[in-house]
């Protein structure tokens, strides 16, 4: 019997896949005080909306499944 990853399109498969801070510590290291505070802000503001898309992506999926229940 086929697993049912196997069963998939390869787009349709589960990644959830990795987002990465493309600022590296290194160089944060060099920067005055208040451009690290901005940065590590925007550090902060970009992971908020990450996880506002994923759980309204979850949520969303949540609905289809339960559509499909009955």
């Amino acid at each position: 019997m086929p697993r049912f990853e196997e069963e998939l399109p390869q787009l349709l498969r589960w990644d959830p896949g990795i987002i990465y801070d493309p600022i590296p510590e290194w160089w944060i290291r060099g920067l005055n005080e208040a451009q690290q505070v901005e940065l590590i802000a925007v550090r902060l503001e970009v992971t908020r909306q990450v996880l506002q898309v994923q759980a309204e992506g979850l949520g969303r999926a949540v609905e289809v499944l339960r559509s499909k229940k009955g």
